[in-house]
């Protein structure tokens, strides 16, 4: 985060992405030790800040040059190294029931992004995100709990 933080690049940008800027970097710069440091408030931060953003994640991700994530969910690509019938059996190799925790680090478009979010809508989001999860919970293929 500080690597990249440009005084000239900040003192060009309006009092209000200033202040987006800085909730970014909030973090950073009260955890010394954060190996990223910058976190986007909101998904639009990553084009509305980009020289800063990109300089920051290239550096972090070791990438050098352009790059373009683009997502792919077609499973042809990768169907020569998926378990027959594409499903991941554990009891098949002898493993017993596993339990999964999922951790979101993105969330519904509704919302802003994690750092941004107060309590309000961190209560909102779980209300909404509890739809979901009752639905798989109901169906057998799936099944488990939640637990809040």
């Amino acid at each position: 985060m500080a690597r990249h933080f440009d005084v000239n690049y900040y003192t060009s940008l309006s009092t209000s992405m200033k202040a987006r800027l800085l909730a970014c970097c909030k973090s950073g710069a009260e955890n010394a030790d954060s190996g990223m440091g910058v976190y986007a408030m909101y998904p639009t931060d990553y084009d509305d800040l980009r020289p800063y953003m990109e300089a920051a994640i290239k550096d972090y991700h070791k990438i050098k040059g352009d790059v373009k994530h683009v997502t792919n969910w077609d499973l042809d690509s990768v169907k020569d190294r998926l378990p027959p019938g594409g499903k991941l059996d554990l009891a098949k190799l002898g493993l017993p029931k596993t339990s999964m925790r999922v951790r979101v680090g993105r969330n519904l478009s509704s919302f802003p992004l994690p750092g941004a979010m107060d309590q309000k809508d961190r209560v909102n989001m779980e209300s909404e995100m509890v739809k979901a999860f009752k639905q798989l919970i109901e169906d057998p293929e799936y099944g488990g709990n939640y637990y809040r």
